[in-house]
């Protein structure tokens, strides 16, 4: 609080010079009354307004308004005496530091700090137009993406190419008001993806195999995956546990069949736009060998008049029993050929089991 006091001079009509501080300043006189008319003890209808018992005259807050001349008159049976005092209110309009003119470069994706200082007396309050023609301040709430700091500052938190344009930034005071205007151009560059845009890819059944998805851009882009039958995948999401995105695009198939055959499509999108890449994968059958899984002993032993039973379980592609069965039957009878009992006498039935 700034007091200014004059000591009452008895000569009338002589007038005083006092100069003071705008905003935040106060005016402290001794033996004032308003100027122009207004009686400062009658009331001014302003808060800002006190007259003292001694007769001091305090105006809070002194504006331009309160500039000109104030008069302070003392009377008594014996005369009257009076002092004019002349209030000059000390203003200058904002002054926005670093020209009038910004061109401002920001990559896309990036948080973008657009500074704007100013110099005034009161001190200027700080306000913003955006691109698309939104007005925000300091004092104004903002929102998620933009706001104002207290010193002026711009801040763009993700900063897109939608964002480009011109932005004005309004230093205001009650002395007038200064601009500056900002050009802000954003670099982005649309989603590019590395391999081949359309591929055809081979596998054999129950193989795994991987399908990269190399994409950049600026911002970076996001990848998920569409396969065959409309199934949409996104990185990290489980889908079954044959699929599986990788946060780097690459999509892996387990143990593929058949079924799997088809068209895989990856998709690359960010604000700049997409990019598409198709692979086209034929699953082919495999045959497998067949293979004796379980089979009755090498030698078996067995009493005359028994039955005997001889099991050759077999796994494989297409197998035929009765391919097995006949292939059995030759290679029992050539092991009873060559081994005949001691009595000179081949076992009369061979029976199979063919399970």
């Amino acid at each position: 609080r700034t007091q200014l006091s004059l000591e009452t001079v008895k000569k009338k009509d002589i007038p005083a010079h006092l100069e003071c501080l705008t905003r935040d300043s106060d005016v402290l006189c001794c033996c004032l009354l308003a100027s122009v008319g207004t009686d400062a003890l009658g009331g001014r209808g302003d808060s800002r307004w006190m007259v003292f018992a001694n007769g001091t005259l305090s105006i809070a807050r002194a504006s331009l308004e309160d500039r000109g001349q104030y008069l302070c008159t003392a009377a008594n049976p014996h005369g009257t005496a009076r002092l004019l005092v002349t209030l000059s209110v000390v203003a200058y309009p904002p002054r926005i530091t670093g020209g009038r003119w910004q061109l401002l470069t920001a990559h896309s994706g990036k948080p973008v700090a657009v500074k704007c200082k100013a110099e005034g007396r009161p001190p200027p309050t700080m306000s913003w137009v955006l691109a698309n023609k939104t007005h925000i301040s300091d004092s104004s709430a903002g929102n998620d993406k933009v706001h104002v700091e207290p010193d002026g500052t711009l801040i763009i938190k993700e900063v897109t190419v939608y964002d480009r344009g011109l932005y004005t930034c309004m230093a205001k005071n009650p002395a007038g008001t200064d601009m500056l205007v900002v050009k802000l151009q954003v670099i982005a560059a649309p989603p590019t993806i590395l391999e081949e845009k359309r591929q055809h890819v081979e596998g054999m059944m129950g193989e795994n195999l991987k399908l990269p998805c190399t994409v950049k851009g600026n911002p970076q882009p996001t990848v998920h995956w569409v396969l065959f039958d409309g199934t949409v995948v996104k990185p990290l999401q489980f889908v079954n546990a044959k699929l599986f995105l990788f946060s780097n695009g690459t999509l892996h198939l387990s143990n593929i069949a058949p079924a799997d055959s088809g068209n895989y499509e990856c998709i690359a999108t960010s604000s700049t736009g997409s990019e598409r890449r198709v692979v086209s994968l034929v699953v082919e059958h495999r045959d497998t060998l067949p293979k004796i899984a379980t089979a009755s002993q090498e030698m078996t032993q067995l009493n005359f008049g028994d039955k005997l039973l001889l099991n050759c379980t077999a796994t494989g592609d297409n197998t035929s029993p009765s391919l097995w069965e006949r292939q059995r039957e030759i290679q029992v009878c050539a092991l009873l050929q060559e081994r005949q009992l001691e009595s000179n006498h081949l076992v009369p039935s061979v029976v199979l089991d063919n399970t």
